[in-house]
């Protein structure tokens, strides 16, 4: 077991309001703020950058663009950045830390290792809202979301809208870890050796990284685990918008629609579908993707899904054949994923 408990903390950032509250309270709440360092990729449409040059344990790349790049990009290009710190937290540019935050994540890591060779930490986190200018941090007992999501396909309005399997939310994790089969960008503690195995991958720009990341940890051998402590928020923005009714926006959305023609709406995500990743998403959720970017072998995936509980075609031709039934035409008919019912 290495005594060495550095920490590479990678950050991908894009119009960030909330980045340097971010690190500096990384900083402030660590036990051994001398072991964090960070890695940021600053992605900006204005030019504007936050500047962190006084402190050598941050190291930022600013990427100056018109358009956001993706997430995945940002994580690698982030990770560049690293220097062989031993552990890495992957997290997103918004996140509050409770005190001691780094040496727990070590210590529960090294305890899972006694038992796993290959273990991450992914989970979804209790979140943090701005109400009228004040930071509210929600917790397991108060907030929607728990810590071990579980893969399912909504059938409803947001099923519609992303097309690909999303996670729904299980009990707390037990102590001391709960083991599951799914993955959170906004929090992923592990070796750094993970990361450089497994790079993110910059055909996703937004959607699909959890699902595709989680598919290709599991079928090289990782194991996932929740833990029960609350180590960091992170922002959910939400609630924070006037329009919002507590359900996502999903209802405003849905009442915009349901006066409109739904295959225009359809070609729109056909669209948005090549652009964010969801194509690709099918392609490497299905199999038709294996190797690097996705599972190894078909087997493996085949594996994955048993374990996990979870059948990815059943659930896309369900899914296909709602959408038939609620609005006469044929999702499948424009992504050719899934063969008309």
């Amino acid at each position: 077991m290495t005594t060495d408990q550095r920490i590479f903390v990678l950050v991908p950032s894009f119009n960030e309001d909330h980045l340097r509250m971010t690190v500096e309270g990384a900083l402030a709440a660590a036990e051994k703020p001398e072991n964090v360092f960070f890695g940021i990729c600053q992605q900006s449409t204005t030019g504007e950058f936050e500047d962190f040059r006084d402190n050598p344990n941050i190291r930022v790349m600013n990427v100056f663009c018109h358009e956001p790049r993706g997430a995945d990009l940002a994580r690698v290009i982030a990770g560049a950045l690293h220097n062989n710190e031993p552990y890495m937290l992957k997290i997103d540019a918004h996140h509050l830390f409770a005190d001691g935050w780094d040496t727990l994540l070590v210590s529960k890591h090294q305890e899972l290792e006694k038992e796993y060779e290959k273990t991450i930490i992914p989970q979804y986190l209790p979140r943090y809202i701005i109400k009228d200018g004040e930071v509210r941090k929600l917790d397991q007992s108060d907030d929607f979301l728990t810590t071990s999501p579980s893969m399912q396909m909504l059938d409803d309005f947001r099923a519609i809208m992303t097309w690909m399997p999303v996670y729904s939310y299980g009990p707390p994790a037990k102590s001391p870890w709960s083991e599951h089969h799914c993955l959170s960008n906004h929090f992923v503690f592990s070796r750094s050796s993970f990361f450089w195995e497994i790079l993110p991958d910059p055909a996703l720009m937004f959607e699909g990284d959890e699902p595709c990341l989680a598919l290709r940890a599991w079928t090289r051998g990782y194991r996932m685990f929740a833990i029960p402590e609350q180590v960091l928020w992170h922002r959910c923005k939400f609630p924070e918008l006037p329009e919002n009714n507590g359900d996502g926006g999903v209802g405003q959305m849905n009442g915009l629609l349901d006066e409109g023609d739904w295959r225009h709406v359809d070609e729109y995500n056909n669209r948005l579908r090549r652009i964010s990743g969801k194509f690709r998403t099918e392609q490497i959720l299905t199999g038709q993707i294996l190797g690097y970017w996705g599972s190894p072998t078909k087997k493996l995936l085949d594996e994955y899904y048993e374990a996990a509980g979870f059948d990815v075609l059943d659930l896309y031709r369900k899914m296909n054949e709602w959408h038939q039934q609620n609005y006469g035409f044929s999702f499948a008919d424009t992504t050719g994923i899934i063969p008309r019912p």
